[in-house]
């Protein structure tokens, strides 16, 4: 297939592994595997199709609660990026926050904060490079790993920035920002479990 072709079909495979059903995950492992191999040796090229078929990989396996493989892939994914997409800041935040997300998600929240503070850094990283959402992943991410680190004091306003900054842009009923609620939800509940004991 064409580039064009196989990068749809990477695409699709992300939608189909933000379903987060047991089917739609099977649907998108199937399309993986047969789109990685239709790309065949350009998947061994530091190449703009590599790095998208790294960046859905990865995603695909942290969906799946697959860390290690998921961190293969993103570490490979940012490789790429920062070699030969390196103005891109939409791909840069994506995998950047997704691994901080792997991370944090395998129980290492103290990697995952000081990844994604290292990487918020960045100036390819500002607010306003990257976009409203994609600063609002970056702060939720670092509010869920100082959560996982019992800071819930400095969790909680940096979760609540993030929710009104992206449902002021996506709207209240936007999927991210019910999973931010849900998120925020959560942190105080942790909050109050620790006054509890």
């Amino acid at each position: 297939g064409n580039d064009l072709t196989l990068a749809t079909r990477y695409a699709l495979s992300r939608t189909l592994t933000y379903m987060q059903t047991a089917p739609a995950f099977e649907e998108a492992r199937a399309l993986l595997e047969e789109t990685d191999r239709l790309a065949g040796p350009r998947l061994q090229q530091e190449g703009t199709l590599a790095l998208q078929a790294a960046i859905e990989r990865g995603i695909f396996h942290l969906n799946r609660l697959q860390f290690d493989p998921a961190l293969d892939a993103l570490h490979h994914a940012d490789r790429l990026q920062r070699d030969i997409a390196t103005d891109d800041a939409g791909r840069a935040a994506l995998i950047r926050g997704s691994i901080g997300d792997a991370l944090r998600r395998s129980g290492r929240p103290q990697a995952s904060l000081a990844w994604l503070r290292t990487q918020m850094a960045d100036p390819l990283l500002a607010p306003e490079r990257i976009g409203t959402v994609s600063e609002a992943l970056l702060k939720l991410a670092e509010a869920n790993a100082l959560s996982d680190l019992g800071r819930n004091g400095e969790a909680l306003p940096l979760a609540k920035s993030a929710l009104e900054a992206s449902s002021n842009y996506l709207g209240p009923d936007d999927y991210f920002t019910i999973t931010q609620l849900s998120d925020i939800a959560e942190i105080q509940r942790e909050g109050f479990a620790i006054y509890d004991r």
